[in-house]
Protein backbone atom coordinates (compact mmCIF):
# COMPACT_ATOMS: atom_id res chain seq x y z
CA UNK A 1 0.00 0.00 0.00
CA UNK A 2 2.71 2.44 0.08
CA UNK A 3 4.70 1.93 -2.54
CA UNK A 4 1.23 1.94 -4.31
CA UNK A 5 0.91 5.12 -2.41
CA UNK A 6 4.55 6.54 -3.42
CA UNK A 7 4.09 5.56 -6.90
CA UNK A 8 0.73 7.45 -7.43
CA UNK A 9 1.97 10.34 -5.65
CA UNK A 10 5.00 10.83 -8.08
CA UNK A 11 3.07 10.47 -11.07
CA UNK A 12 0.88 12.70 -10.04
CA UNK A 13 3.75 15.31 -9.14
CA UNK A 14 5.32 14.98 -12.51
CA UNK A 15 1.59 16.01 -14.19
CA UNK A 16 1.19 18.94 -12.41
CA UNK A 17 2.18 22.56 -12.93
CA UNK A 18 4.78 24.22 -11.50
CA UNK A 19 3.71 27.25 -8.82
CA UNK A 20 -0.22 26.19 -9.41
CA UNK A 21 -2.69 26.19 -5.83
CA UNK A 22 -4.78 24.04 -7.01
CA UNK A 23 -3.17 21.28 -8.64
CA UNK A 24 -0.35 21.53 -5.36
CA UNK A 25 -4.18 21.08 -3.12
CA UNK A 26 -5.27 18.50 -5.51
CA UNK A 27 -2.17 16.74 -4.49
CA UNK A 28 -2.26 16.19 -0.79
CA UNK A 29 -5.85 15.73 -1.07
CA UNK A 30 -4.68 12.74 -3.25
CA UNK A 31 -2.33 11.71 -0.91
CA UNK A 32 -5.28 12.02 1.90
CA UNK A 33 -7.41 9.34 -0.05
CA UNK A 34 -4.77 6.95 -0.69
CA UNK A 35 -3.40 6.63 3.22
CA UNK A 36 -7.03 5.96 4.32
CA UNK A 37 -7.79 3.11 1.97
CA UNK A 38 -8.21 0.03 3.97
CA UNK A 39 -6.48 -3.48 4.36
CA UNK A 40 -9.34 -4.85 1.93
CA UNK A 41 -8.36 -2.19 -0.66
CA UNK A 42 -11.67 -0.03 -0.23
CA UNK A 43 -12.94 3.10 1.39
CA UNK A 44 -15.48 1.33 3.15
CA UNK A 45 -18.99 3.22 2.91
CA UNK A 46 -17.15 5.94 0.49
CA UNK A 47 -15.31 3.31 -1.67
CA UNK A 48 -16.92 4.19 -4.64
CA UNK A 49 -16.58 8.20 -4.12
CA UNK A 50 -13.04 7.75 -3.81
CA UNK A 51 -12.57 4.94 -6.79
CA UNK A 52 -13.74 7.89 -9.26
CA UNK A 53 -12.12 10.20 -7.41
CA UNK A 54 -8.36 8.88 -7.89
CA UNK A 55 -9.25 7.56 -11.17
CA UNK A 56 -10.01 11.15 -11.95
CA UNK A 57 -7.38 12.43 -10.27
CA UNK A 58 -4.49 10.27 -11.28
CA UNK A 59 -5.81 6.43 -13.45
CA UNK A 60 -2.42 5.34 -13.27
CA UNK A 61 -3.04 5.12 -8.85
CA UNK A 62 -5.05 1.93 -9.27
CA UNK A 63 -3.36 0.05 -11.94
CA UNK A 64 -2.69 -3.42 -12.16
CA UNK A 65 -3.43 -5.79 -9.46
CA UNK A 66 -3.75 -2.83 -7.35
CA UNK A 67 -6.71 -2.05 -9.79
CA UNK A 68 -8.16 -5.39 -9.65
CA UNK A 69 -8.36 -6.12 -5.80
CA UNK A 70 -10.03 -2.26 -5.65
CA UNK A 71 -12.67 -3.66 -8.01
CA UNK A 72 -13.00 -7.22 -6.43
CA UNK A 73 -13.43 -5.38 -2.92
CA UNK A 74 -16.09 -2.29 -5.23
CA UNK A 75 -18.17 -5.75 -6.16
CA UNK A 76 -18.22 -7.24 -2.96
CA UNK A 77 -19.72 -4.04 -1.61
CA UNK A 78 -22.31 -3.49 -3.83
CA UNK A 79 -23.44 -7.10 -3.62
CA UNK A 80 -23.24 -6.41 0.29
CA UNK A 81 -25.80 -2.74 -0.13
CA UNK A 82 -27.88 -4.43 -2.86
CA UNK A 83 -28.95 -7.39 -0.64
CA UNK A 84 -29.33 -4.69 2.11
CA UNK A 85 -31.44 -2.70 -0.47
CA UNK A 86 -33.47 -5.74 -1.03
CA UNK A 87 -34.10 -7.09 2.41
CA UNK A 88 -35.06 -2.80 3.47
CA UNK A 89 -37.58 -3.20 0.73
CA UNK A 90 -39.33 -6.02 2.39
CA UNK A 91 -38.79 -3.91 5.78
CA UNK A 92 -36.44 -6.48 7.18
CA UNK A 93 -33.55 -5.17 9.55
CA UNK A 94 -29.84 -4.64 9.00
CA UNK A 95 -26.90 -3.62 11.34
CA UNK A 96 -23.26 -4.10 11.74
CA UNK A 97 -21.45 -7.25 12.63
CA UNK A 98 -20.63 -6.38 16.38
CA UNK A 99 -16.80 -5.72 16.95
CA UNK A 100 -17.06 -8.09 19.97
CA UNK A 101 -18.66 -11.81 19.89
CA UNK A 102 -19.03 -14.12 22.62
CA UNK A 103 -19.28 -17.43 22.06
CA UNK A 104 -19.32 -20.84 24.21
CA UNK A 105 -17.58 -18.28 27.24
CA UNK A 106 -15.13 -17.26 24.39
CA UNK A 107 -14.84 -13.61 23.42
CA UNK A 108 -13.37 -12.89 20.31
CA UNK A 109 -12.37 -9.35 19.08
CA UNK A 110 -13.03 -8.89 14.98
CA UNK A 111 -13.03 -6.29 12.83
CA UNK A 112 -16.58 -4.70 12.25
CA UNK A 113 -18.05 -4.55 9.25
CA UNK A 114 -22.09 -4.36 7.91
CA UNK A 115 -23.41 -6.91 6.92
CA UNK A 116 -26.48 -5.21 5.18
CA UNK A 117 -27.31 -1.90 3.83
CA UNK A 118 -27.02 0.60 6.73
CA UNK A 119 -30.07 2.20 8.00
CA UNK A 120 -28.25 5.30 8.54
CA UNK A 121 -26.55 4.88 4.71
CA UNK A 122 -29.60 3.67 2.39
CA UNK A 123 -28.76 1.86 -1.18
CA UNK A 124 -30.25 5.32 -2.79
CA UNK A 125 -30.33 5.49 -6.37
CA UNK A 126 -27.16 8.35 -6.40
CA UNK A 127 -25.49 5.95 -4.65
CA UNK A 128 -25.92 2.87 -7.00
CA UNK A 129 -25.39 5.81 -9.90
CA UNK A 130 -21.89 6.30 -8.11
CA UNK A 131 -21.41 2.34 -8.11
CA UNK A 132 -21.87 2.15 -11.93
CA UNK A 133 -19.73 5.47 -12.57
CA UNK A 134 -16.82 3.83 -10.17
CA UNK A 135 -17.04 0.33 -12.17
CA UNK A 136 -16.55 2.74 -15.46
CA UNK A 137 -13.66 4.20 -14.45
CA UNK A 138 -12.23 1.22 -13.55
CA UNK A 139 -13.12 -0.39 -16.69
CA UNK A 140 -15.57 -3.23 -15.39
CA UNK A 141 -18.14 -3.78 -17.64
CA UNK A 142 -21.11 -2.71 -15.73
CA UNK A 143 -23.77 -4.42 -18.07
CA UNK A 144 -22.61 -7.76 -17.16
CA UNK A 145 -22.27 -7.59 -13.56
CA UNK A 146 -22.34 -11.21 -12.74
CA UNK A 147 -25.06 -11.95 -14.99
CA UNK A 148 -27.04 -8.87 -13.76
CA UNK A 149 -27.25 -5.79 -16.10
CA UNK A 150 -26.27 -2.64 -13.74
CA UNK A 151 -27.60 0.05 -15.39
CA UNK A 152 -31.03 -1.95 -15.73
CA UNK A 153 -31.12 -1.95 -11.84
CA UNK A 154 -30.32 1.64 -12.24
CA UNK A 155 -33.28 2.55 -14.25
CA UNK A 156 -35.67 0.68 -12.54
CA UNK A 157 -34.93 2.62 -9.49
CA UNK A 158 -35.02 6.02 -11.16
CA UNK A 159 -35.49 8.07 -8.08
CA UNK A 160 -37.88 10.25 -6.89
CA UNK A 161 -36.25 13.99 -6.82
CA UNK A 162 -35.36 15.44 -10.11
CA UNK A 163 -31.34 15.23 -9.43
CA UNK A 164 -31.59 11.33 -9.03
CA UNK A 165 -32.85 11.31 -12.20
CA UNK A 166 -30.17 13.28 -14.15
CA UNK A 167 -27.88 11.10 -12.37
CA UNK A 168 -29.22 8.16 -13.55
CA UNK A 169 -28.77 9.06 -17.28
CA UNK A 170 -25.31 10.79 -16.55
CA UNK A 171 -24.30 7.29 -14.81
CA UNK A 172 -26.49 4.77 -17.87
CA UNK A 173 -24.46 7.46 -20.28
CA UNK A 174 -21.13 7.13 -19.28
CA UNK A 175 -22.05 3.21 -19.22
CA UNK A 176 -22.63 3.11 -22.65
CA UNK A 177 -26.40 1.73 -22.48
CA UNK A 178 -30.22 2.86 -23.75
CA UNK A 179 -31.02 6.16 -22.08
CA UNK A 180 -34.69 5.46 -21.39
CA UNK A 181 -36.66 8.09 -22.75
CA UNK A 182 -39.22 9.18 -19.31
CA UNK A 183 -35.40 9.88 -18.15
CA UNK A 184 -34.28 12.23 -20.99
CA UNK A 185 -37.95 14.00 -21.04
CA UNK A 186 -37.19 14.61 -17.06
CA UNK A 187 -33.98 16.26 -18.08
CA UNK A 188 -35.95 18.17 -20.53
CA UNK A 189 -38.14 19.29 -17.93
CA UNK A 190 -35.31 20.56 -15.46
CA UNK A 191 -33.97 22.32 -18.43
CA UNK A 192 -37.06 24.28 -19.70
CA UNK A 193 -38.54 24.88 -15.96
CA UNK A 194 -40.04 28.74 -16.43
CA UNK A 195 -40.18 28.84 -13.12
CA UNK A 196 -36.41 28.07 -11.57
CA UNK A 197 -37.27 26.07 -9.09
CA UNK A 198 -34.87 23.41 -9.39
CA UNK A 199 -31.50 23.57 -7.37
CA UNK A 200 -27.94 23.95 -8.10
CA UNK A 201 -27.06 20.09 -7.74
CA UNK A 202 -30.05 19.18 -10.56
CA UNK A 203 -29.28 21.84 -12.84
CA UNK A 204 -25.51 21.08 -12.89
CA UNK A 205 -26.03 17.28 -13.03
CA UNK A 206 -28.72 17.92 -15.87
CA UNK A 207 -25.97 19.60 -17.65
CA UNK A 208 -23.64 16.93 -17.13
CA UNK A 209 -25.96 14.28 -18.45
CA UNK A 210 -27.47 16.40 -21.43
CA UNK A 211 -24.04 16.68 -22.68
CA UNK A 212 -22.95 13.19 -21.88
CA UNK A 213 -25.51 12.28 -24.47
CA UNK A 214 -24.88 14.64 -27.15
CA UNK A 215 -21.24 13.41 -27.10
CA UNK A 216 -21.98 9.53 -27.35
CA UNK A 217 -25.12 10.22 -30.10
CA UNK A 218 -25.76 12.33 -32.96
CA UNK A 219 -28.19 14.38 -30.59
CA UNK A 220 -28.01 18.15 -30.25
CA UNK A 221 -28.10 19.17 -27.05
CA UNK A 222 -27.31 22.79 -27.08
CA UNK A 223 -30.43 24.75 -27.08
CA UNK A 224 -31.13 23.08 -24.06
CA UNK A 225 -28.92 23.77 -21.98
CA UNK A 226 -29.07 27.51 -21.93
CA UNK A 227 -31.55 27.55 -19.56
CA UNK A 228 -29.88 25.79 -17.21
CA UNK A 229 -26.12 27.52 -17.68
CA UNK A 230 -28.06 30.82 -17.10
CA UNK A 231 -29.78 30.37 -14.03
CA UNK A 232 -26.32 28.49 -12.45
CA UNK A 233 -24.45 31.54 -13.41
CA UNK A 234 -27.06 33.96 -11.11
CA UNK A 235 -26.48 32.01 -8.54
CA UNK A 236 -22.87 32.38 -7.72
CA UNK A 237 -22.63 33.88 -4.49
CA UNK A 238 -20.64 37.05 -3.38
CA UNK A 239 -17.84 34.68 -1.96
CA UNK A 240 -17.42 32.97 -5.14
CA UNK A 241 -19.20 29.70 -4.48
CA UNK A 242 -23.19 28.79 -4.76
CA UNK A 243 -24.48 27.81 -2.16
CA UNK A 244 -22.55 25.20 -0.36
CA UNK A 245 -19.34 23.37 -1.13
CA UNK A 246 -21.21 20.38 -2.59
CA UNK A 247 -23.41 22.80 -4.88
CA UNK A 248 -20.17 24.62 -5.93
CA UNK A 249 -18.12 21.90 -7.26
CA UNK A 250 -21.20 20.29 -8.87
CA UNK A 251 -21.72 23.61 -10.76
CA UNK A 252 -17.86 24.56 -11.58
CA UNK A 253 -18.05 21.29 -13.37
CA UNK A 254 -20.91 22.20 -15.45
CA UNK A 255 -19.87 25.56 -16.40
CA UNK A 256 -16.26 24.59 -17.19
CA UNK A 257 -17.60 21.90 -19.51
CA UNK A 258 -20.00 24.47 -21.50
CA UNK A 259 -17.01 26.70 -21.22
CA UNK A 260 -19.25 29.55 -19.85
CA UNK A 261 -17.95 33.16 -19.66
CA UNK A 262 -20.22 34.90 -17.34
CA UNK A 263 -18.68 33.32 -14.00
CA UNK A 264 -15.86 33.82 -11.91
CA UNK A 265 -14.45 30.49 -12.18
CA UNK A 266 -11.02 31.87 -9.97
CA UNK A 267 -13.55 32.58 -6.90
CA UNK A 268 -15.37 29.66 -7.27
CA UNK A 269 -11.96 27.80 -6.82
CA UNK A 270 -10.55 29.94 -4.34
CA UNK A 271 -14.30 29.21 -2.29
CA UNK A 272 -13.63 25.42 -2.44
CA UNK A 273 -9.81 25.31 -1.67
CA UNK A 274 -10.85 27.75 1.38
CA UNK A 275 -12.35 24.48 2.87
CA UNK A 276 -9.23 22.53 2.72
CA UNK A 277 -7.46 21.51 5.82
CA UNK A 278 -3.56 21.43 7.34
CA UNK A 279 -3.64 17.30 6.55
CA UNK A 280 -4.87 18.07 3.02
CA UNK A 281 -8.47 16.58 3.11
CA UNK A 282 -11.32 18.67 2.72
CA UNK A 283 -12.89 17.74 6.29
CA UNK A 284 -13.41 13.96 5.82
CA UNK A 285 -13.73 11.79 2.91
CA UNK A 286 -16.80 12.69 1.10
CA UNK A 287 -15.86 16.11 0.51
CA UNK A 288 -12.55 15.37 -0.13
CA UNK A 289 -13.63 12.72 -3.04
CA UNK A 290 -15.60 15.22 -4.27
CA UNK A 291 -13.65 17.76 -4.74
CA UNK A 292 -10.64 16.15 -5.95
CA UNK A 293 -11.09 15.76 -9.74
CA UNK A 294 -12.53 19.61 -10.02
CA UNK A 295 -9.30 20.89 -8.86
CA UNK A 296 -7.69 19.17 -11.67
CA UNK A 297 -10.37 20.37 -14.22
CA UNK A 298 -11.91 16.96 -14.55
CA UNK A 299 -15.77 16.56 -14.74
CA UNK A 300 -17.66 13.09 -14.36
CA UNK A 301 -17.37 12.52 -17.85
CA UNK A 302 -13.98 11.95 -17.38
CA UNK A 303 -15.25 8.15 -16.03
CA UNK A 304 -14.61 6.90 -19.94
CA UNK A 305 -11.74 8.54 -20.61
CA UNK A 306 -9.31 6.86 -17.48
CA UNK A 307 -5.67 5.20 -18.75
CA UNK A 308 -7.50 1.62 -18.44
CA UNK A 309 -10.59 2.56 -20.59
CA UNK A 310 -11.68 0.52 -23.44
CA UNK A 311 -12.35 2.26 -27.05
CA UNK A 312 -15.85 2.41 -28.80
CA UNK A 313 -19.48 2.53 -26.65
CA UNK A 314 -21.71 5.05 -26.05
CA UNK A 315 -25.35 6.01 -24.75
CA UNK A 316 -27.95 6.01 -27.28
CA UNK A 317 -31.76 6.98 -26.74
CA UNK A 318 -34.16 4.37 -27.43
CA UNK A 319 -37.23 6.58 -28.57
CA UNK A 320 -37.37 10.03 -30.02
CA UNK A 321 -37.87 12.45 -26.79
CA UNK A 322 -39.97 15.25 -27.15
CA UNK A 323 -38.93 17.93 -29.16
CA UNK A 324 -39.45 21.09 -26.44
CA UNK A 325 -39.83 24.22 -27.97
CA UNK A 326 -38.32 27.45 -27.15
CA UNK A 327 -40.83 29.83 -25.68
CA UNK A 328 -42.03 32.75 -28.08
CA UNK A 329 -43.24 34.69 -25.17
CA UNK A 330 -42.12 35.54 -21.99
CA UNK A 331 -44.00 34.41 -18.75
CA UNK A 332 -44.86 36.49 -16.13
CA UNK A 333 -43.07 35.90 -12.96
CA UNK A 334 -44.56 33.90 -10.32
CA UNK A 335 -46.45 34.73 -7.19
CA UNK A 336 -43.44 33.50 -4.86
CA UNK A 337 -44.72 32.33 -1.20
CA UNK A 338 -42.13 31.51 2.03
CA UNK A 339 -42.55 28.97 4.46
CA UNK A 340 -41.08 26.56 6.26
CA UNK A 341 -40.50 23.01 6.39
CA UNK A 342 -39.22 21.39 9.61
CA UNK A 343 -38.35 17.28 10.83
CA UNK A 344 -38.81 16.25 14.12
CA UNK A 345 -37.22 12.70 14.92
CA UNK A 346 -38.68 10.87 17.75
CA UNK A 347 -41.38 10.63 20.47
CA UNK A 348 -39.22 13.27 22.79
CA UNK A 349 -38.06 14.96 19.58
CA UNK A 350 -34.48 13.76 19.69
CA UNK A 351 -33.36 15.75 16.41
CA UNK A 352 -34.70 18.79 14.76
CA UNK A 353 -34.19 20.21 11.57
CA UNK A 354 -36.27 23.08 9.50
CA UNK A 355 -35.56 24.70 6.21
CA UNK A 356 -37.41 28.15 5.07
CA UNK A 357 -38.30 27.81 1.46
CA UNK A 358 -39.19 29.84 -1.15
CA UNK A 359 -41.45 28.32 -3.94
CA UNK A 360 -44.10 29.93 -6.65
CA UNK A 361 -47.52 29.33 -5.34
CA UNK A 362 -49.74 26.70 -5.59
CA UNK A 363 -46.64 24.37 -5.48
CA UNK A 364 -47.21 20.75 -3.82
CA UNK A 365 -45.22 20.30 -0.66
CA UNK A 366 -43.72 17.10 -2.56
CA UNK A 367 -42.30 19.08 -5.01
CA UNK A 368 -41.24 21.40 -2.39
CA UNK A 369 -40.21 18.80 -0.63
CA UNK A 370 -37.57 17.55 -3.39
CA UNK A 371 -36.08 21.03 -3.22
CA UNK A 372 -35.49 20.32 0.09
CA UNK A 373 -33.74 17.42 -0.38
CA UNK A 374 -31.27 18.74 -2.87
CA UNK A 375 -30.24 21.65 -0.42
CA UNK A 376 -29.89 19.70 2.62
CA UNK A 377 -29.39 15.89 2.71
CA UNK A 378 -31.24 15.59 6.08
CA UNK A 379 -34.32 16.18 3.98
CA UNK A 380 -33.96 13.17 1.84
CA UNK A 381 -36.54 10.97 1.23
CA UNK A 382 -38.26 8.44 -0.29
CA UNK A 383 -41.88 7.49 -1.24
CA UNK A 384 -44.08 4.75 -2.44
CA UNK A 385 -46.72 5.90 -5.12
CA UNK A 386 -50.37 4.86 -4.52
CA UNK A 387 -53.40 5.59 -6.29
CA UNK A 388 -54.07 8.93 -4.25
CA UNK A 389 -50.37 9.67 -4.54
CA UNK A 390 -46.92 9.56 -3.04
CA UNK A 391 -46.43 7.94 0.73
CA UNK A 392 -43.64 9.06 2.06
CA UNK A 393 -42.14 6.76 4.21
CA UNK A 394 -38.07 7.43 4.93
CA UNK A 395 -36.56 10.76 5.24
CA UNK A 396 -33.06 11.57 6.24
CA UNK A 397 -32.23 7.70 6.21
CA UNK A 398 -34.89 7.35 9.21
CA UNK A 399 -37.50 4.51 7.86
CA UNK A 400 -40.70 3.70 9.13
CA UNK A 401 -41.41 1.20 11.58
CA UNK A 402 -44.50 -0.90 11.51
CA UNK A 403 -43.07 -3.21 14.44
CA UNK A 404 -43.56 -0.70 17.14
CA UNK A 405 -45.99 1.60 14.98
CA UNK A 406 -43.27 4.53 14.32
CA UNK A 407 -44.28 6.53 11.16
CA UNK A 408 -43.86 10.23 10.18
CA UNK A 409 -46.98 12.10 10.44
CA UNK A 410 -47.55 15.58 8.63
CA UNK A 411 -48.71 18.59 11.05
CA UNK A 412 -49.58 22.28 9.16
CA UNK A 413 -49.00 24.84 12.08
CA UNK A 414 -49.59 28.36 11.86
CA UNK A 415 -46.49 29.13 13.96
CA UNK A 416 -42.89 27.35 14.29
CA UNK A 417 -43.51 23.91 16.22
CA UNK A 418 -42.41 24.14 20.12
CA UNK A 419 -41.15 20.67 21.80
CA UNK A 420 -42.75 22.53 25.14
CA UNK A 421 -46.02 22.15 23.49
CA UNK A 422 -46.47 19.66 20.75
CA UNK A 423 -48.89 19.47 18.05
CA UNK A 424 -52.21 17.61 18.49
CA UNK A 425 -53.82 15.43 16.35
CA UNK A 426 -56.37 18.04 15.01
CA UNK A 427 -53.42 19.48 13.80
CA UNK A 428 -52.91 16.55 11.20
CA UNK A 429 -53.24 17.17 7.61
CA UNK A 430 -55.89 15.59 6.24
CA UNK A 431 -54.42 15.07 2.75
CA UNK A 432 -51.44 13.92 1.30
CA UNK A 433 -47.97 15.69 0.27
CA UNK A 434 -49.63 15.49 -2.99
CA UNK A 435 -52.47 17.59 -2.35
CA UNK A 436 -50.85 19.98 0.10
CA UNK A 437 -49.97 23.11 -1.06
CA UNK A 438 -47.91 24.98 1.17
CA UNK A 439 -49.39 28.67 2.36
CA UNK A 440 -47.51 31.88 2.77
CA UNK A 441 -45.78 31.99 6.25
CA UNK A 442 -46.77 28.40 6.91
CA UNK A 443 -44.88 25.89 9.08
CA UNK A 444 -45.28 22.27 8.21
CA UNK A 445 -43.79 19.65 10.20
CA UNK A 446 -42.84 16.06 9.30
CA UNK A 447 -42.86 14.01 13.22
CA UNK A 448 -41.34 10.57 13.08
CA UNK A 449 -43.32 8.94 16.43
CA UNK A 450 -45.29 5.71 17.49
CA UNK A 451 -49.13 6.34 16.64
Amino acid sequence: MKAALSIAVACLALALTEGSVADDAAGRALSWVLERQGDDHGWATESSKAVIAVNLANSTALSGVERELTSKQLQINFLVDMWGFQKDEKNWGCGPRPSNMTENGTTTTRKPYYICSRRDYPLTTGRIAEYVLAFVSLCFDVRSFHGRDMTAILQHHPGVMDYESAFVVLATCAAGAPVRRRSYSKLMTVAHDPNDLHGTDTLALSVLALRCVAETTSRSVDRHLSGPIAALVTRQEADGGFGNFHSTLLAVQALRLEREQGWNESAAVAYLLSHQQEDGSFGNLFDTTQVLPVLLGRTLLNVTTTDCHRDGGGAEVTEDPPTVPPPTTTAAPPTLINFTLWLWVGPDVNKTFSQALTIPQNTSLFDAMKLAAERDSNFEFSATVWPNGHYIHTIGGVHEQKVGYMFWLLYRLKASPNVESKPVNTQLSATGVDDVFPEEGEHILFWYKKI
